[in-house]
């Protein structure tokens, strides 16, 4: 298989300074890259600026991303080729993004804002919804497209986890999902659900209790799909 595996953190600016963030390093996205490439696939890996990358291989071709714009016009790109396969889009996407930045009475526009100055006051960020690229990723592509999508939750009531999964696993825009929480990441514990997306709803495979065996799970599976 050639598979597109995006990850990481996108960074939407504020000024040509500052921008926002979260706490993704993109471990999880190189380990799962290394370890297709591995098992004799050809690897894209889209990563944000600043997150982890696999060992250098012939087999991974690696490629930036900043913003949510910039990762979308890049998935765009990548699938249009038509020479992907498989998406495993476990990168932590903003839901919004600065649409306006208000100092001094004026709105300004933060990509061409050069630097808020220390004398300029309070600030007001008006913020934008973001729409979700994982549910785009099979219209970008012109062939047949397996996805595997990521959620994070972040609470510990099992039924408005299951919600949250059920909110993302439509059978016509992904075919997996993997699930984590964030009290898990808290503890410094990598523990993951895998769910195989049908139209009766998702039904989960397995869970690991590690990245390595996240990537194990997900090469086994692409490769029966």
């Amino acid at each position: 298989m050639k598979v597109l595996i995006t990850s990481g953190a996108t960074q939407e600016p504020i000024d040509q300074v500052r921008f926002i963030t979260n706490f993704s390093t993109g471990s999880t996205g190189a380990l799962i890259a290394d370890h297709f490439r591995s098992k004799g696939h050809q690897v894209v890996y889209l990563r944000g600026i600043g997150a982890s990358s696999p060992p250098s291989s012939p087999e991974i071709e690696e490629i930036e991303y900043t913003d949510f714009s910039d990762l979308d016009s890049k998935i765009r790109t990548v699938l249009r080729s038509g020479q992907i396969h498989a998406v495993i889009h476990a990168a932590a996407v903003s839901d919004y993004s600065v649409a306006s930045v208000e100092f001094d009475g004026q709105p300004r526009v933060p990509r061409v804002l050069q630097k808020i100055e220390s004398r300029a006051g309070d600030v007001v960020l008006r913020l934008k919804r973001n729409f979700k690229i994982l549910a785009r990723l099979k219209s970008y592509s012109p062939e047949k497209l397996r996805v595997v999508g990521f959620k994070l939750t972040n609470t510990s009531n099992a039924a408005e986890r299951r919600l949250a999964i059920q909110a993302v696993a439509k059978p016509s825009e992904v075919d997996y999902v993997v699930h984590n929480d964030y009290s898990d990441i808290r503890e410094k514990r990598r523990q993951f659900t895998l769910f195989k997306v049908t139209e009766e709803g998702p039904v989960e495979l397995v869970d690991a209790d590690s990245q390595l065996r996240l990537a194990q799970v997900l090469a086994e599976e692409l490769d029966h799909f």
